[in-house]
């Protein structure tokens, strides 16, 4: 089969790779489609990735193989898969929370050239025909949703997640700091949760009209506002309850803590590698909780496909391009640069273009 191969940083080439071929407790999967993730973007522009790894986890598909010992599974059902990894070795995975696993989210050891025991699967194969997975981490797909929502499901658990953690409350107000795909998510998940009023602050026209569309109450754009915490203020009635940092940039952080009312809840959402400048006094006397949220547990996977299912969150409206696996690398090397994409997915099914 053919994919988009990954040799080192912006170095992808198209081309001949081996068939997956599955383990004992592994299924192969024939991918639907697979969405393009700022994780894949961050390994894509960096030296983090180890070279020659097909990337893609935000994929949906059918099981074509099976190992020898997977139970409960058959070729031809649908299913997605979430790409945590967990380690089995550490405290958490000891004690039945390998959501929490010290290897999980150690991107900053593969930024160090230590591979992890465990770590989220970002190599996992999805920009590519067929992809292998444990069958442990497989979750069954209704009949209801189409590939594109099933490629969407990981994402949408991203939001539903931070959500979840936030502590936010029924008739709470809230603000979201960007309108990217992650962003867009917790907007619904957050209406979804009995938010009273949601205002998105988002510089790109097109993401900021798509936030109007999917629910929220007012959109800002940041570049052309002097004060945000008092635009949005006034947008909402009163500074928020809760504020999800969904746009991973550094000056953001401290932004979302200037912008809650006091006693409020911020979430970190957005991922960034850089050092994000704080004022702690602010944090202190404003008495804020400061939370991170990083991708989901398994209930909120499924949680997750139960609300795509039900039509409470959209997916159909994020997808801005569907784009053949021979076109991964330029797809890539567009979404590093401000644009009006939201969701781009991969279409490892489309022949490569002449």
């Amino acid at each position: 089969m053919k994919a988009p191969v990954l040799y080192g940083r912006r170095a992808m080439r198209y081309e001949d790779v081996p068939d997956p071929t599955p383990a004992a407790n592994e299924v192969v999967v024939e991918v639907g489609l697979c969405g393009v993730c700022g994780s894949d973007l961050h390994l894509y522009d960096s030296e983090m990735a180890p070279e020659g790894i097909v990337l893609g986890h935000e994929f949906g598909g059918t099981i074509v193989a099976l190992g020898k010992d997977v139970r409960g599974w058959e070729a031809g059902d649908r299913v997605v898969g979430a790409p945590q990894k967990p380690c089995m070795n550490c405290a958490f995975c000891t004690k039945g929370e390998p959501e929490l696993c010290y290897q999980h989210y150690r991107l900053d050891m593969q930024r160090a050239g230590t591979a992890p025991l465990g770590g989220a699967s970002l190599g996992a194969g999805g920009y590519a025909p067929f992809a292998k997975i444990a069958a442990g981490r497989l979750m069954r797909v209704p009949d209801a949703l189409d590939d594109r929502q099933a490629a969407s499901v990981e994402p949408a658990a991203v939001g539903f997640h931070a959500v979840r953690l936030s502590g936010m409350r029924l008739g709470d107000t809230v603000a979201v700091l960007g309108a990217g795909p992650i962003g867009l998510y917790t907007l619904q998940a957050a209406r979804a949760a009995g938010a009273r009023k949601v205002v998105v602050a988002e510089p790109a026209p097109g993401r900021a009209s798509l936030a109007t569309r999917l629910g929220a109450d007012g959109v800002l754009n940041p570049r052309e506002i002097d004060d945000v915490p008092a635009a949005i203020a006034d947008a909402l009635g009163g500074a928020p309850d809760a504020v999800f940092d969904a746009a991973g940039v550094p000056p953001t952080l401290q932004q979302a803590v200037d912008i809650v009312r006091p006693g409020g809840s911020v979430m970190m959402v957005g991922v960034s590698f850089d050092a994000a400048p704080v004022r702690p006094s602010v944090w202190v006397t404003k008495r804020v909780t400061v939370r991170a949220a990083f991708a989901y547990s398994r209930a909120d996977y499924e949680a997750t496909i139960a609300l795509l299912e039900r039509g409470t969150l959209d997916s159909r409206a994020m997808v801005t391009s569907v784009v053949p696996a021979s076109e991964t690398h330029a797809a890539f090397e567009r979404l590093l640069h401000p644009n009006d994409d939201v969701k781009v997915l991969i279409d490892p099914r489309q022949p490569a273009t002449p």
